[in-house]
């Protein structure tokens, strides 16, 4: 979900136990804790276009899998 001021982005859980990076435009945005599978990002502008990636962090994560996005804000 995205509005002017921000942009919500949630996922299925890979894991219980697993964090996640949270990147936006190849920049760190944060690191979620383990199980948490939502993230708003509160630092966007409206009309602007996003590319979020959401990377598991596991012991197994060559087993998981990348999120990529594209998001457009609205104005």
């Amino acid at each position: 979900a995205a509005s002017p001021s921000f942009v919500s982005l949630s996922w299925d859980a890979h894991s219980p136990t697993t964090r996640y990076t949270v990147t936006r435009d190849g920049r760190p945005l944060t690191q979620l804790g383990p199980g948490v599978t939502t993230f708003r990002d509160t630092s966007v502008t409206g009309g602007a276009t996003y590319t979020y990636r959401v990377s598991p962090s596991t012991s197994a994560s060559a087993d998981a899998t990348m999120w990529s996005m594209k998001v457009a804000v609205p104005s």
